[in-house]
């Protein structure tokens, strides 16, 4: 076990050859979190922890990451990475904030795997089959629709859809809980970063069938998750926005083939839905998104998009159409944060 060295710095290095969607903090902003993660741990009567890992999550929409932060036997705190994740996303029934707090890990919920199955809406919510759900049982958060207030969620940290939503980790995105990358996901599970409790279960004889045989386990597992917000204003550098590609569904024999427009607004809905818009309609071969009459409601037409309501600031870029008419992709610029969306699509931009 360590015992102050440098031991945590192999398991850096071992985070950043498995784990992907990996954000590159820089280490005044990794001492800023780290000093957030020991305010919030005092505050839940945690002042001087055991040398243990943490997962500490910033449910900011302009962050939307996961970190893990060791206390190591010498009192040291010591950053092994980060990654993107997605977290609530409101305005939509039975959506929830992300709450804040300290959730610990423990017997009490028990994880499960995921099934890999389908839901109605032919997504794999938890990810592909086998993948851990670290469950954190319920708790209170606020409702992300109708009136507000609050209710219960069972708070949950999972993987996702890897072909539909892992892409879009770096954006709000979930009911409420917190989805990862698999690989994150595999190595908090293949290295028990979280699994204290399990651990002391195991060593008492006793039997779970959610823990694998042949882990590497860490030699500082924790039981703790930190939820926090840092009400970042600006998304930062080292925590782009995801480059989405997008593909069309394809046409089913009989069918009329997608129409540009409707390629162009899945595109611009994914692009824009970390600020919370929406895109309707949009006549046209060159589109310029802008601001609609309606809070939250962004119209395609041939304006420039237009500061209003405080809503959104910032410039749009023509969405260009190749010579043979497809459509190659949308550069929108919001806040000084640059968002692409790739349409990796055969619709052809005929009359939309």
């Amino acid at each position: 076990m360590d015992t102050g060295g440098d031991e945590w710095l192999a398991w850096s290095e071992q985070f950043a050859r498995e784990v992907d969607h990996r954000l590159d903090v820089p280490p005044a902003e990794q001492q800023r979190y780290m000093e957030s993660l020991r305010q919030a741990l005092a505050g839940d009567g945690l002042p001087d922890p055991t040398p243990q890992a943490f997962v500490l999550v910033d449910r900011s929409a302009q962050v939307q990451a996961a970190m893990i932060v060791l206390r190591t036997p010498g009192g040291d705190w010591q950053w092994l990475g980060a990654t993107a994740v997605s977290t609530g996303k409101t305005g939509t029934f039975e959506h929830f904030l992300t709450p804040l707090g300290v959730y610990a890990h423990t017997l009490d919920n028990p994880d499960f795997r995921a099934q890999g199955t389908l839901n109605k809406n032919h997504i794999r919510g938890y990810g592909a089959r086998g993948r851990r759900v670290f469950d954190f049982g319920w708790q209170t958060a606020e409702r992300g629709w109708g009136e507000g207030g609050t209710s219960r969620m069972r708070l949950q940290m999972h993987a996702t859809d890897p072909r539909l939503l892992e892409p879009r980790l770096g954006q709000v995105g979930s009911e409420g809980c917190i989805r990862i990358p698999a690989t994150l996901n595999a190595f908090l599970d293949t290295h028990g970063v979280l699994d204290a409790d399990y651990e002391q279960a195991l060593s008492a004889g006793e039997t779970l069938w959610v823990i694998k045989s042949n882990r590497q386990t860490i030699p500082w597992p924790g039981r703790y998750m930190v939820i926090i917000d840092s009400q970042t204003l600006e998304r930062p550098p080292w925590s782009p926005l995801p480059a989405l590609k997008l593909r069309s569904k394809a046409a089913t024999p009989g069918s009329a083939e997608p129409s540009a427009q409707a390629v162009l607004a899945e595109a611009s809905n994914s692009v824009m839905s970390s600020h919370g818009l929406q895109v309707v309609g949009g006549p046209g071969r060159r589109l310029h998104p802008r601001v609609g009459e309606r809070p939250g409601q962004i119209t395609c037409g041939r304006n420039e998009m237009r500061h209003q309501q405080e809503l959104i600031g910032g410039t749009c870029q023509q969405i260009p159409f190749n010579p043979n008419g497809r459509i190659e992709g949308a550069l929108v610029k919001i806040n000084e944060a640059m968002a692409q969306a790739v349409v990796e699509a055969d619709a052809r931009a005929e009359t939309v």
